[in-house]
């Protein structure tokens, strides 16, 4: 009998959400079904709340009988305290949203023995509780109720039984950029190597029927990525032995021939059903679907079957967000191309299983599951870089998985009879560095990034004068790295104008002329932010230029490098009067009505005014590149006439209150 107790490592939270989304149907004796119903009975009662996946559809489910398990919600000697003074909940409390079906249990969501009121999100993965801790202190919206997979062992050991006999399992990523994954306070969150010990479990748990799936936004961008251009993604994937991959934005940040490179490099099919060449044609080495017939056993038979599992990729219109060879890719509209693939597999392949690896935003994949109806029965997303399993929108469920591996997706696909999916089941499990790895998968992190150490040091330019990157210098004037940086900015990016604060330019030294190499590039920018695209007015661009001269007396990091305008401003007028012209580069005075398409970091756009501004050539900030491959692409551009950059009189500090 499992006991699931909430825990939480010293400065580490371990995120274990088990979301169930089972219908089951007990076909058995009088007697077997008046158990079920106790049990159902005592789940309702402490909280373990179900989610259909399909509204009026039930399956049953094989398992062997060591494995049959009640699922208790606090620890067995913990019981008689949780029953007596669990927290009284707010007479709105998991009422906040009638459209999203929330509702009501109670769980041990603290690990104090007492029973927290907790309410679990049906549409959304939102999930908040009220903690008996700290006097039943409200945590809604943010707490997390924890519950691992088996009491005293890490997440990454879930479930080692063998799997039933008619059992899918589905590994779930998407939008995979750093392989090491990212760290967060003190807490590495996600990595390959993580993933990869994951897989390698449920793979022994279930080995005929067991598909690892990425849903796009791989080889770009990342230090190493811009280094070998997604290279090192394609080999650790293939070490992970992956099914199938999807096509995603960042997949074309190198250009079209990069990808069809690092397509032959996979020895796992690339999906893609709706982006094609300047002749209409698949995007080379991309193929529409994979079908794979797999061993199964009814629920309540002992024949061997089989069942046809057919998988598709599709992506949005990427060409939106392209800066290289936008030219070269064509698109066809991703819900037509997606209704008509899926009524082939169902119709003319015969496919009992039909799944759909899509990169687009959350609300078109519901538009999808509407759309398609029976012939899907589970999309695999990406592209939000946010956590997600709706299961009320269209016939399908679809689920999304955080970034860089941070969370990943445990699906379960229950298989009737007819080897058709009956109900589906979704586990999300949040790895980090308390959880096992695999060493293979590491060691081949490793080997890359002693790779990418080398590459670094590698000639990628030159410059003929020195680069001014001192702090002091940067943020209180115009400099010849600030020149460099905004540019360089502007001219990959192909905007009107380019904004780069003092901040950005690191360094706080001169940088000699010479070679460059990238690592001495990033030395001038090593913290990884990255470049966002805005329409902005000229009112805006003034305000904002005025905003960031308030703190110019404390040589702040706010000071604003441009490219593609000019300024003039007054270090001694009162704030908010220091800007005293902003110009053309002809000098004509730049309108409030005029119209611009405007580079800028990411952290500026975020703590700015125009935060909320029409993105340009860009459907979401996660399309965003890093400000360093601007840089690079600039000393490479250069070549042997080598980097030149002066100040030129585009910003101008005038020495009196007014000029």
């Amino acid at each position: 009998m499992a006991e699931y107790l909430a825990v939480a490592a010293p400065g580490v939270q371990e995120e274990v959400h088990a979301f169930s989304v089972r219908a089951r149907r007990w076909q058995t004796t009088r007697r077997m079904a008046l158990m079920a119903a106790l049990v159902a009975a005592v789940v309702a009662l402490f909280g373990a709340g179900v989610a259909h996946a399909r509204d009026g559809h039930t399956a049953p489910r094989a398992r062997p009988e060591a494995e049959v398990e009640l699922f208790w919600p606090f620890s067995r000697g913990a019981s008689a305290q949780a029953a007596a003074e669990p927290c009284e909940k707010p007479s709105d409390f998991c009422a906040t949203n009638p459209n999203r079906e929330d509702h009501l249990s109670y769980r041990d969501c603290d690990g104090d023995g007492v029973l927290d009121p907790y309410c679990e999100g049906g549409e959304l993965l939102r999930f908040g509780y009220i903690s008996s801790k700290d006097g039943c202190k409200n945590t809604w919206p943010n707490g997390l109720c924890l519950r691992p997979a088996e009491p005293g062992k890490s997440q990454g050991e879930f479930d080692s039984k063998k799997a039933a006999s008619n059992e899918i399992t589905i590994i779930h990523f998407n939008d995979v950029y750093q392989v090491s994954g990212t760290v967060e306070g003190k807490v590495r969150r996600g990595g390959m190597s993580r993933a990869a010990h994951v897989i390698n479990m449920e793979r022994k748990r279930n080995p005929d029927r067991t598909f690892v799936v990425f849903a796009g936004d791989l080889l770009s961008p990342s230090v190493l990525s811009d280094l070998f251009e997604g290279e090192q993604m394609v080999d650790i994937l293939n070490t992970l032995k992956l099914d199938a991959s999807s096509l995603g934005n960042h997949e074309f940040d190198f250009g079209v021939d990069t990808l069809a490179k690092r397509v032959k490099e996979s020895n796992f099919p690339w999906l893609n059903i709706n982006l094609m060449d300047e002749n209409g044609k698949l995007l080379p080495g991309t193929t529409k679907r994979v079908i794979r017939d797999i061993p199964f056993t009814p629920a309540w038979g002992k024949e061997e079957k089989e069942s046809r599992v057919c998988i598709f990729g599709a992506a949005y219109d990427v060409r939106e967000t392209m800066f290289k060879d936008k030219e070269r890719v064509t698109y066809a509209d991703i819900l037509n191309a997606s209704t008509k693939e899926a009524g082939h597999l169902r119709k003319e392949e015969k496919c009992n299983v039909v799944l759909a690896l899509t990169h687009q935003f959350s609300h078109d994949d519901c538009k999808m599951s509407k759309a398609l109806g029976g012939n899907i029965d589970l999309i695999l997303g990406g592209h939000d870089h946010s956590t997600e399993m709706t299961t009320v929108c269209g016939h399908a469920p679809y689920v999304k998985a955080d970034s860089d591996l941070k969370t990943q997706w445990v699906m379960t696909l229950w298989l009737g009879d007819d080897g058709a999916v009956q109900s589906v089941d979704g586990r999300l499990l949040s790895l980090t560095d308390t959880d096992p790895f695999d060493a293979d998968i590491h060691d081949k992190i490793v080997e890359w990034e002693e790779k990418g150490a080398k590459e670094m040091g590698k000639k990628i330019g030159c410059s003929v004068v020195d680069f001014d990157n001192i702090d002091a210098h940067s943020r209180q004037g115009l400099t010849n790295g600030g020149v460099f940086f905004t540019d360089a900015v502007r001219a990959f990016h192909k905007t009107d104008v380019a904004l780069i604060n003092g901040g950005t330019i690191r360094g706080n030294k001169v940088f000699k002329r010479g070679d460059l190499t990238k690592a001495k590039i990033t030395a001038m920018h090593p913290f990884g932010n990255a470049i966002v695209k805005i329409y902005a007015t000229g009112k805006e661009l003034r305000d904002y230029i005025e905003m960031c001269l308030g703190c110019y007396q404390d040589v702040c990091g706010a000071f604003v490098q441009i490219s593609g305008l000019n300024y003039t401003f007054a270090p001694r007028a009162e704030k908010g009067e220091r800007l005293q012209t902003l110009v053309h580069p002809d000098g004509s005075k730049v309108k409030d009505s005029d119209k611009f398409t405007v580079a800028m970091s990411d952290y500026m756009l975020a703590n700015s005014p125009m935060k909320h501004n029409k993105l340009y050539d860009m459907t979401t900030t996660n399309d965003a590149v890093p400000i360093v491959a601007a840089l690079f692409e600039a000393a490479k551009r250069a070549g042997e006439k080598c980097l030149a950059p002066k100040p030129d009189g585009r910003i101008v500090t005038c020495a009196a209150v007014s000029c």
